[in-house]
């Protein structure tokens, strides 16, 4: 957990970052309406495929092959070769690079797995949170279950709802700051690393 508490400061771009192969269609679907609307996005995107399948035979072929200079195609962003977001895109981060990137956002979306929604959460979710970032995530009935619309996150059901949830607020940004501040009081209270061991310890006692 990094505290930071200089929202105001932070940038207005909305923070993204997960895999985009093909099996999380609905994750391109909203990032691509976000992009095409004009909404400011930092993308640190993972495994971004070729949109059409004769592409995507040559990118496996030359990963197979060659994978020093597939590697340096996508580092200059020539692979893949039909990717709408690979020119947006910006070198993948993790662990504690990927958290202190988050900080520097007042927001952050989050998109769940097409296959894993409302069975699980998202660990973007707590790392969000965590950070005081405010979070739009689409609806989860699992994820409702700790945290609360309009007090730790926001959900949006659709599209449409996503974008009129980012303008509002973009325009309330002490609003905004309240949410995240909340979001994040209730990580440091409830999801830390040392209460997830304490109720481990727990269960191993029973």
């Amino acid at each position: 957990i990094i505290k930071n508490d200089n929202y105001e400061d932070r940038k207005e771009e909305i923070f993204f970052s997960g895999s985009l192969n093909l099996k999380f269609r609905r994750r391109y679907d909203i990032l691509n309406l976000i992009l095409k609307n004009e909404i400011s996005l930092e993308l640190r995107l993972r495994d971004l495929n070729e949109e059409l399948i004769f592409f995507k035979k040559i990118n496996l072929f030359i990963k197979k092959n060659f994978p020093s200079f597939h590697q340096s195609l996508i580092e200059k962003k020539i692979l893949p070769l039909k990717n709408r977001f690979k020119k947006v895109n910006k070198k993948e981060l993790y662990g504690i690079d990927m958290m202190k990137k988050i900080k520097d956002f007042k927001f952050c979306i989050n998109i769940h797995s097409d296959f894993d929604i409302d069975n699980a959460i998202n660990l973007r979710v707590f790392e969000a949170m965590s950070q005081g970032s405010l979070l739009f995530s689409d609806k989860n009935r699992f994820m409702e279950k700790y945290f609360l619309d309009k007090k730790h996150v926001i959900y949006f059901l659709d599209e449409k709802d996503l974008l009129d949830k980012i303008q509002y607020y973009k325009k309330n940004i002490m609003l905004a700051k309240k949410i995240a501040s909340d979001a994040s009081k209730e990580i440091y209270k409830n999801h830390t690393c040392e209460k997830r061991f304490e109720e481990f310890l727990e269960l191993i006692k029973n």
